[in-house]
C-alpha cells in the first residue's frame, strides 16, 4: 500500500513523502519535496498524487505499463467547431480497454 503524507520538518517547512508500507510492517519513504508556504505545498502533493497514480493501472487492471501505453494510445477524442455547434469524433474503445479505463476511475472515486 501507498499513500501520501506530510511531515513538518526541523526548519519548519512541510515536506511532502510517499510512504510504501507492507504487511510485515517496513516501509520506504521516497521524499518527494519541502514547502514554506501552501500553494507548494498543494504542487508537491499533486507530484505525489502523480507518482503514485503511475502505478495504479497495474493495481487495478492487472495490465502492465507498457501494455496500457500502447493499448490506449491509438484513442482519440476530437472537438471541431463549427459555427455554433460542436462536433465530437471519438473512435470506439474495445471492451477490455473500457474495463480497465471503469476500474480506475472507479478506484480513483474511493
Amino acid at each position: 500500500m501507498a499513500y501520501v503524507r506530510t511531515v513538518k520538518t526541523a526548519s519548519g517547512a512541510r515536506a511532502v513523502q510517499i510512504v510504501h508500507s507492507s504487511r510485515r510492517g517496513s516501509r520506504d519513504i521516497e521524499h518527494i519535496g519541502s514547502a514554506h508556504d501552501d500553494a507548494a505545498l498543494e504542487a508537491l502533493k499533486a507530484v505525489a498524487r502523480q507518482r503514485l497514480a503511475v502505478g495504479q493501472p497495474e493495481q487495478t487492471t492487472g495490465w502492465s505499463i507498457k501494455k496500457f501505453v500502447c493499448t490506449t494510445r491509438r484513442y482519440r477524442t476530437i472537438n471541431i467547431q463549427a459555427g455554433e455547434h460542436t462536433l465530437t469524433a471519438v473512435d470506439p474503445l474495445p471492451d477490455d480497454l473500457r474495463d480497465a479505463l471503469t476500474r480506475i476511475h472507479d478506484r480513483g472515486a474511493h
